[in-house]
């Protein structure tokens, strides 16, 4: 994403002009000085305790900078110069970040040591999405190959594959009690699955006209929304799949 809101609602951060990382102290109603870097933001994400936020651009470096400087400096990069991150999260114990990329893996990131803890293999095209569930010991990735793969964050296992049509996944998102996960496809549609039983039936969401781009529950697990490219954001009903429109 590239809009973050921190968890205790204290600062607001965004991405102005591609290449700047904004800062705003909503309290103070002021901005932090701008983080610049040399190539487009695509994502950013806060850290558990919002000391932290990390920013992906187009490069090999996710970068980690601390919210609270008046100075943006680049605590270290992760990466090497033969990956190319597509996006960074932290996960809601502030253990571990995890990170996709177009070299068909997802990794995890020791947040203390900001070293590589594990590999997650397994996906057969680029990796467009990664995503914590709420206690963070599980993480969804999402591929062009098709495929969203839930995986456990400790000894790297894939847990599940899970594949609805032919067509490219961009996002996935856990509800918050990880009894259920979110998909999103290019084929402008989707789709809803039940975690908790086996070789369920997943439930389609069909509404809109273009590649649907993200997927978010709310609180209180009973909805969830969706964004496209189509200029539009539907909220559906968490249980049966309903466009509540």
């Amino acid at each position: 994403s590239k809009l973050q809101l921190s968890s205790d609602g204290k600062y607001l951060a965004f991405i102005e002009d591609k290449c700047t990382l904004q800062i705003k102290n909503l309290e103070m109603n002021e901005f932090k000085r701008p983080l610049q870097c040399e190539k487009e933001i695509t994502a950013i994400s806060f850290s558990a305790d919002n000391k932290y936020i990390i920013s992906v651009a187009g490069d090999s470096f996710a970068k980690i900078w601390e919210v609270k400087s008046n100075v943006g400096v680049c605590i270290r990069p992760l990466g090497d110069d033969a990956d190319w991150i597509r996006n960074a999260y932290y996960s809601s114990d502030g253990d571990y970040i995890a990170t996709s990329s177009i070299d068909s893996t997802g990794k995890i990131w020791d947040c203390k040591s900001r070293v590589l803890a594990s590999i997650l293999y397994g996906h057969e095209n680029r990796v467009t999405s990664i995503s914590f569930d709420n206690s963070g010991k599980m993480v969804v990735t999402t591929s062009d190959d098709c495929t969203a793969k839930i995986w456990n964050v400790k000894d790297a296992g894939c847990l599940k594959t899970l594949k609805d049509n032919n067509n490219s996944v961009h996002n996935a998102t856990f509800d918050k009690n990880g009894e259920r996960l979110a998909t999103v496809s290019w084929d402008r549609t989707g789709t809803i699955w039940d975690l908790d039983v086996e070789d369920g039936s997943p439930k389609r969401l069909n509404g809109h006209k273009a590649p649907v781009l993200t997927v978010l529950f709310d609180s209180s697990n009973n909805y969830l929304i969706t964004s496209s490219n189509d200029n539009s954001a539907i909220v559906w009903d968490a249980e049966t799949g309903e466009n509540t429109g």
